[in-house]
């Protein structure tokens, strides 16, 4: 029983170090985006990029223009979920090669429009 466990806890650790970590970057805090233009500008241009997109698209218009202009992968827009803020805002996350950049971005252009109740 012991060798079994042994076997299956260093299968687990080899499994663990294989995979690259992915590190996580919320863009929200306090000079995070500044970091990220400092240390990787390549990030920097293209997660400017996705906010601008994310800022002025729906969340179904922007994925498709993410796969165009933009070498991200797992965007992740959360397009149904607005957060209820004036003006509306969404959650926007995604991976450029091994980190994980999440923000809230705020719609410039936002679909609908407020109407008084009858």
């Amino acid at each position: 029983m012991r060798a079994i466990l042994s076997l299956v806890f260093c299968l687990a650790a080899g499994v663990q170090a294989a995979s690259p970590a992915l590190g996580v970057v919320d863009l929200d805090k306090p000079g995070a985006l500044e970091q990220v233009a400092r240390g990787n500008p390549e990030h920097y241009r293209q997660i400017v990029e996705m906010i601008r997109i994310a800022e002025q698209h729906s969340c179904e218009q922007a994925l498709k223009l993410y796969q165009a202009s933009v070498k991200a992968s797992s965007v992740d827009c959360a397009g149904l979920m607005i957060l209820t803020s004036a003006p509306p805002k969404h959650r926007l996350a995604f991976t450029l090669d091994a980190t994980r950049y999440m923000t809230v971005v705020t719609i410039k252009t936002p679909g609908g429009k407020l109407i008084p109740a009858k």
